[in-house]
């Protein structure tokens, strides 16, 4: 569970965007938990997945979304580059 702000953040947030949806779950059962949870009241054509170490390029969702409305396809990902910790780029997948 989080010990900063971030659950009121994020409810402030969904009160200002019809689009955002928060939950909280009362105890971390983990992010597979998370996830189920979330796909089980998801409401869009579309969904993505942001872990907490994830950095996406500010038109990942745009570009991912125009290739599968494009192609008809049902699934989407993309290579994507690991750093160390002085933001050295360690692999390219």
């Amino acid at each position: 569970s989080s010990t900063d702000k971030t659950h009121e953040v994020l409810k402030q947030l969904e009160r200002k965007d019809s689009r955002i949806r928060v939950f909280h779950h009362e105890h971390n059962r983990g992010p597979i938990h998370a996830r189920n949870s979330a796909l089980e009241v998801a409401r869009g054509r579309f969904i993505a997945f942001l872990d907490i170490d994830d950095n996406w390029l500010p038109e990942k969702l745009e570009m991912h979304i125009a290739f599968m409305k494009r192609t008809g396809a049902g699934l989407s990902y993309t290579a994507y580059k690991k750093f160390d910790d002085n933001n050295r780029v360690t692999s390219h997948i």
